[in-house]
């Protein structure tokens, strides 16, 4: 249990930063484009004060920001992983030479 809460509670803040920076760029842009992430974190927070709505607010951010951050991990591998199965071109004598070796 201490090991799932050490992975994920990485991963909703990071998560949540995205959330925030991506919603409040998305309404303010422009010169306070700098500032987005903040405006992003009070739309948030002025979402999280309303009564009964606050535990739903805390709980749909959260598992929208850590679902994002596993997406974003697991994208990263799937890249990886493409690069290293790719086939050697004709004409690539890098290739080549390796294969002989």
């Amino acid at each position: 249990m201490l090991l799932a809460l050490s992975l994920l509670l990485p991963l909703a803040i990071c998560g949540k930063a995205a959330i925030f920076l991506t919603l409040g760029s998305t309404l303010f842009s422009g010169r306070l484009r700098p500032l987005a992430a903040i405006f992003g974190y009070i739309l948030y927070f002025m979402a999280t004060s309303l009564p009964y709505l606050d535990w739903i607010t805390f709980l749909v951010v959260n598992t929208i920001g850590i679902g994002l951050c596993l997406l974003s991990g697991l994208g990263l591998m799937r890249q990886q992983d493409s690069r290293r199965n790719t086939p050697l071109l004709p004409g690539n004598e890098w290739g080549s030479r390796t294969e002989r070796v």
